[in-house]
């Protein structure tokens, strides 16, 4: 069997598209192709393989055991095809280029933008997308291509052998008050004393009970009051206006109160801090990055102090 010479870029893409969607009609409309187009793909390379790839089953259609060995191989083809894209249009560009990082938000104001800051300074032409999402979207869009490395920590439902993983930082959550609530200036406050306060809770954002649940391995209750919202600008409109609490990571918190917002927030002393699991700079293994996307990483991994 001669699968490198039967085997065609659209095979692969195929066998991609129904394990991801499991179902052939979404496989097929992902591709701009017809359900029925698709069908005779699927045959054709069943053919090719010499076994069923599918299983059809009530949830859809589960990859076989080889299947899946495929698709891993096809996902890993797919994304150096698209890399191998990025980077010929950066030669063409000379020292233009594209390069796309994702990181969770104090990560983003500490390291990657004054690294990106950097390779703008050194690479004027290069275009940078910056996408800022908690861990587990950052890393589920590593897999998928949309990010070329991130800084993000490793939730357990990913197997880190598929990752290569260099340990960045731990990171310290602060709680951010206006100026005019009732404890700004209090000299400690306990976790507990700030449950009776309404808090802010951002949604796209890491979870704030679990940034709580580190703080002095203590048990908490619940806040009676919360707000959520996607929106930093609401958040911050609340706790500027109201009593209300925010839990922000130290990097996002010193940006706030410091000379170059200016904001009128104060930062509430803790007693006891609240750490959360350090975070890593994060690509997928055996992925070859564009010229662009290395130096950008090379650049945030020296912000971050890591060598290799």
């Amino acid at each position: 069997m001669d699968l490198a010479r039967q085997l065609k870029l659209n095979h692969l893409r195929l066998i991609h598209a129904i394990v991801d969607r499991r179902q052939l009609g979404l496989a097929a409309d992902s591709l701009s192709i017809t359900q029925s187009a698709a069908s005779r793909m699927l045959s054709e390379i069943e053919n090719i393989v010499g076994v069923q790839l599918f299983e059809r089953h009530t949830k859809g259609m589960l990859p076989t055991t080889i299947c899946e060995a495929l698709e891993r191989r096809a996902h890993s083809i797919l994304l150096d095809l698209n890399d191998l894209s990025k980077e010929v249009d950066e030669l063409k560009l000379g020292e233009g280029g594209v390069a796309t990082v994702g990181s969770i938000v104090g990560a983003t104001v500490a390291y990657v933008i004054p690294a990106i800051r950097k390779l703008k300074e050194l690479s004027p032409k290069v275009t940078v997308h910056l996408n800022v999402e908690t861990s587990s979207e950052l890393i589920q869009d590593l897999i998928e291509g949309k990010n070329d490395f991130v800084l993000a920590r490793l939730p357990p439902r990913f197997d880190a052998d598929n990752f290569e993983v260099y340990e960045g930082r731990s990171e310290i959550q602060n709680v951010l008050v206006g100026e005019n609530h009732p404890l700004a200036d209090a000299e400690g406050v306990s976790i507990d004393e700030l449950m009776d306060y309404e808090w802010v809770v951002q949604t796209n954002r890491e979870p704030v009970l679990e940034a709580m649940e580190y703080a002095l391995n203590a048990d908490i209750r619940l806040p009676k009051d919360r707000i959520n919202t996607t929106s930093e600008l609401a958040m911050l409109a609340i706790v500027g206006s109201t009593s209300a609490i925010a839990l922000l990571s130290s990097e996002v918190t010193s940006f706030l109160t410091g000379p170059v917002v200016g904001g009128k927030f104060r930062v509430l002393p803790l007693r006891g801090p609240i750490i959360m699991p350090p975070y890593h700079v994060v690509q997928l293994k055996g992925r070859q990055l564009s010229p662009a996307s290395r130096r950008l990483k090379s650049l945030v991994m020296r912000q971050l102090g890591i060598t290799v």
